[in-house]
């Protein structure tokens, strides 16, 4: 009946059936090596190379997809439409070989995932967190526990929209607070697009501030 009253169209083509179809899923770029975050270099499993690690910065990250076109439009689609089944349909679709690196993470630091959080009036108004579906997603495939232990407490403007690398990490800059009761020895942080790292650093800051040893990163695009 659902599919009746409410049909799902493509969101690359048009095509009535699902919000992505079999043809535009094959046009979209996959990451097949995930790199250091900071040189850009390959990496072994995404994790930060031991000369470029920082002590309050990111020390691992994995990415399904690259930032093309497509993507952005299924990632924006998702903040307005029924964002559960749009982000579930680009989940779905991933072959499990994409997750072999966070199940090896999984073996090595036994994270908690940590979805990055909205600040309270953009989440209202949003109705949802984008980061706690793919976060609780990850959660579920991987069997890993999940927990809020992070709040924004300055609503930022879009940082998609500021080219300026300096101007995000000032804007961003103090956006974030610990508020988890007991803290984790890795944690996971869950995002739907990196692009220059200013938001999972900043929240890598905060975590290891107070006593997180290691911080990981997934994205769904990069």
């Amino acid at each position: 009946m659902l599919s009746i009253l409410f049909p799902k169209f493509c969101i690359g083509c048009g095509f009535v059936g699902d919000y992505i179809c079999t043809d535009c899923f094959k046009k979209i770029l996959i990451i097949k090596n995930n790199r250091c975050i900071y040189c850009g270099k390959n990496g072994t499993l995404g994790l930060t190379h031991v000369a470029c690690r920082k002590t309050k910065g990111i020390d691992g990250c994995v990415s399904f997809y690259k930032y093309s076109s497509l993507i952005k439009d299924v990632i924006v689609q998702s903040k307005y439409r029924r964002a559960h089944l749009v982000l579930s349909s680009l989940l779905g679709a991933a072959s499990p070989s994409f997750y072999k690196t966070i199940w090896k993470w999984k073996k090595m630091f036994s994270p908690v995932v940590v979805p990055i959080p909205l600040h309270s009036q953009r989440e209202l108004e949003r109705g949802f967190n984008q980061s706690n579906i793919i976060g609780n997603h990850i959660a579920k495939t991987i069997s890993l526990p999940i927990k809020n232990i992070l709040i924004r407490t300055k609503n930022t403007k879009h940082l998609a929209n500021i080219k300026n690398d300096n101007d995000r990490r000032m804007i961003i800059n103090n956006a974030f607070k610990y508020v988890g009761e007991g803290v984790p020895e890795t944690a996971l942080l869950i995002d739907d697009v990196i692009t220059t790292n200013s938001t999972v650093g900043e929240c890598a800051k905060v975590l290891k501030k107070f006593g997180v040893r290691t911080v990981l990163a997934f994205s769904l695009a990069k």
